[in-house]
């Protein structure tokens, strides 16, 4: 069976009135709830369905909210039968880094690293790898689980020591610190010419460390590391597939690429029935990267109002099939180009249906 939540409150962005309908684990989507309401919103516990009859009564619902979010198992949405009525969210998108890997160009392309990189020159951040065993307790206990519970609070997922020791053992830890103390690691493990970037920590979980160019310490690291191991691939996994999303841009600013990951067996499934002002702010909080095909595409709102093709430019993602932003002018100023879809609201009369058509490319 499908529980059933109505969430009522104001939009974060322009304090509009809101609904969202939950369907399935409301923690499991709670990201999206937090973009969404300026406050914690009131809930309204409207029971359980079973899941053979869950479209139906969305379907019959389809007006009570204006958006609906319905996180099911992956195979469970594509037998639900709901089309291209839903935008299929992945819960977690994958985002990786591709040979050659050339970290004087990355700063050269990204002020933002550039930036970082200054940072880590100031602070004298050096990297060393690690397989003492006594090293990965540290890491594990110290750096990984606290900082997995600062950063991704009550969503966050601390996987068993156990398992990433397994980890460990086929790779090692890259510790970055001065003065032989480390204040950041991350445990990678290179395979078949992919080094996966499996889990990241920093000293007490301290997100602090940031700022003083410890991340960015560890990301050069990797890639430095990568090259050494002759890998072609860096996979950088998880990231909520959000384009506004603090974790997505950052790896974004160095050079991500985005896929879609076989292994992310659940999906948000998003709909609105009307463009409504509660949803244009929906939206704009969240531009979502939605399974298109056998790829990833995304959906905006262009902030100017009629310039999608700057939109594109500062919210797009290499690895995208299309990126459609949604207008408010019915012309838009400029045109454009490569994978960018600009649609008028006004060409829009319902929900993803309306978005997904064939024509939209």
């Amino acid at each position: 069976v499908v529980a059933l939540t109505l969430l009522r409150g104001i939009t974060a962005r322009d304090g509009h009135p809101a609904t969202m309908l939950v369907a399935g684990p409301e923690r499991r989507v709670r990201w999206l709830a937090d973009r969404y309401f300026a406050a914690e919103p009131a809930r309204e516990r409207l029971g359980h369905v079973p899941a053979w009859r869950l479209a139906r009564t969305l379907k019959r619902m389809k007006s009570t909210a204006d958006v609906t979010v319905v996180r099911v198992s992956r195979v469970t949405a594509d037998r639900l039968g709901v089309s291209d009525d839903y935008l299929p969210v992945p819960d977690w998108i994958g985002m990786r880094l591709t040979a050659p890997f050339d970290l004087a160009a990355i700063v050269r392309r990204s002020q933002s690293v550039a930036d970082d990189m200054r940072r880590v020159r100031r602070a004298g951040w050096a990297a060393e790898v690690s397989h003492r065993a006594a090293d990965f307790i540290t890491f594990y206990r110290d750096m990984y689980v606290p900082f997995v519970r600062a950063r991704h609070r009550t969503e966050g997922h601390v996987r068993p020591a156990r398992q990433l020791r397994r980890v460990f053992r086929r790779g090692g830890i890259l510790w970055v610190g001065s003065d032989r103390k480390p204040v950041a690691g991350v445990l990678v493990e290179p395979r078949r010419g992919v080094l996966d970037v499996v889990a990241m920590g920093t000293a007490g979980g301290d997100l602090s460390w940031r700022k003083a160019g410890a991340l960015a310490a560890v990301y050069a690291a990797i890639i430095e590391h990568a090259r050494g191991e002759g890998c072609s691939v860096i996979d950088l996994r998880g990231s909520r597939p959000s384009l506004e999303d603090g974790l997505t841009r950052y790896k974004r600013k160095w050079g991500a690429s985005v896929y879609d990951r076989a292994d992310v067996l659940t999906t948000t499934l998003v709909r609105w029935d009307r463009m409504t002002p509660a949803v244009v702010d929906f939206l704009s909080s969240s531009p979502l990267l939605f399974r298109d095909g056998g790829s990833l595409s995304a959906l905006a709102v262009d902030d100017g109002g009629d310039d999608p093709a700057r939109t594109c430019e500062r919210l797009g993602l290499p690895g995208l099939t299309r990126m459609i932003v949604l207008t408010r002018a019915p012309v838009p100023r400029t045109a454009a180009s490569g994978n960018c879809v600009p649609i008028p609201f006004a060409d829009i009369e319902s929900g993803p249906r309306a978005l997904l058509a064939p024509g939209n490319d």
